[in-house]
């Protein structure tokens, strides 16, 4: 039961934490503090190391800027002894509207 506590928690703080950076980084993007080119490297270096193959993308859509970010939950997870989160992604979404400042 432990286990699954820590398993879950694990997961959940890696969610939070993608979560918060997507939407900041969709931000930047709307407000202009931030390129497309730039996005990539502004998210890596604001979410945790302990994951290594993050998957960033971000995209303009019309006057819409969507940012999803993606890791493997095999990495989220720090003890799995039976196994279950050894296939999956972790994935989050946040769009933001382009704003005139």
């Amino acid at each position: 039961m432990l286990t699954g506590i820590v398993q879950f928690g694990s997961i959940y703080v890696l969610q939070n934490n993608m979560q918060n950076v997507a939407r900041e980084v969709s931000l930047r993007l709307a407000t202009g503090d931030l390129t497309i080119n730039g996005a990539q490297a502004w998210a890596i270096e604001r979410l945790p190391s302990h994951i290594d193959r993050y998957s960033i993308e971000a995209v303009r859509n019309d006057d819409f800027f969507d940012v999803a970010i993606s890791a493997p939950l095999l990495q989220a997870v720090p003890i799995d002894p039976l196994g279950f989160f050894t296939t999956g992604t972790l994935t989050t979404r946040a769009t933001a509207r382009e704003v005139q400042l």
